[in-house]
């Protein structure tokens, strides 16, 4: 409940942003809420099937300013999304990324030198299909913190190149910290398999960092193109193994309120195991793997101002 509150709070803040934009013209803001939903209701229907509802929301909000030869840009990104069969919760979507950048331009218009910070969790625990925990609230969190050049040829376009960016994983959750999830230490245990040091609940590491991102209103007629990856290398361990994070979103508008929308997710960290299953279900082992989620829907859109 906290957590929506808080989350509440910023959204209720976007109007007063808004207004300071009006009348100092210092700030440029705006932001997006999009509501998707569907339903099935079956009364003896011979065909089969299960009473089903799921929704999804999804908030994209951003705030930059321009002063001088400095910029700064930031974005907050924030989807959550369920799916109900016959009473079941189940749980489609949940994310929370913010992202902030400060540069100051160079000799070259299109070139500024940079600094950087992301930080990306979900909202609420995230259960497997045979009912374990996997995730919860920051756990995993993750934070980029680096100095960098951006480049940025155009409105639509920005690419961020940062040789120096820490990463820092914070798993909350000591149950998944002892088991050494997303990457931290793993909790030592006696032969009987009692904790004798408990995991590590912080990860650092130090590398490169990649960030593109490609905005584009009437990508076609009343279809508007978002394309955000971020690619990560870790200098200490395994720095061939790139970390990628990507998403795409198409928001296609019927009118004013009325859209649909389609978001691509594809997610690569080294640092997360996932099992691998046989035809019968049974765990036969663990490794990276990639990570897809996609998600279409028609529904509600409200701009605010």
């Amino acid at each position: 409940m906290r957590r929506l509150l808080l989350t509440g709070a910023f959204l209720a803040m976007i109007p007063l942003l808004s207004m300071a934009q009006d009348t100092t013209k210092a700030w440029t803001t705006g932001a997006q809420l999009n509501f998707t939903f569907s339903q099935t209701a079956l009364s003896n229907w011979q065909a089969g099937g299960e009473n089903a509802l799921s929704g999804n929301a999804l908030f994209n909000a951003f705030a930059n300013r321009s002063f001088g030869a400095w910029h700064w840009e930031n974005m907050l990104d924030i989807a959550y999304g369920v799916n109900i069969v016959d009473g079941e919760f189940t749980k489609t979507d949940d994310r929370l990324e913010f992202n902030s950048k400060i540069g100051h331009d160079l000799t070259n218009p299109h070139w500024r030198a940079t600094g950087a910070f992301t930080f990306r969790t979900q909202f609420y625990e995230g259960i497997d299909d045979d009912d374990v925990r996997i995730s919860d609230w920051m756990a995993p969190g993750y934070v980029f913190i680096g100095l960098g050049a951006d480049y940025v040829p155009h409105e639509n376009l920005s690419v961020y190149l940062s040789p120096i960016t820490t990463k820092i994983t914070i798993v909350t959750d000591q149950d998944l910290a002892n088991d050494g999830a997303f990457g931290v230490d793993a909790a030592i245990l006696d032969t009987a398999g009692n904790v004798i040091t408990a995991g590590q609940n912080v990860r650092v590491e130090a590398g490169a960092f990649v960030k593109v991102v490609y905005l584009k209103k009437n990508l076609i007629e009343n279809v508007d193109f978002s394309n955000k990856v971020d690619f990560y290398a870790n200098y200490l361990e395994n720095v061939g193994n790139i970390d990628i994070n990507w998403e795409m979103l198409f928001t296609a508008k019927v009118n004013s309120w009325l859209s649909a929308s389609l978001s691509l997710t594809m997610i690569y960290d080294d640092d997360i195991n996932i099992d691998r299953k046989d035809a019968e279900g049974n765990v036969t082992g663990s490794g990276p793997a990639a990570q897809f989620k996609e998600v279409f829907g028609a529904g509600l859109t409200f701009k605010l101002p």
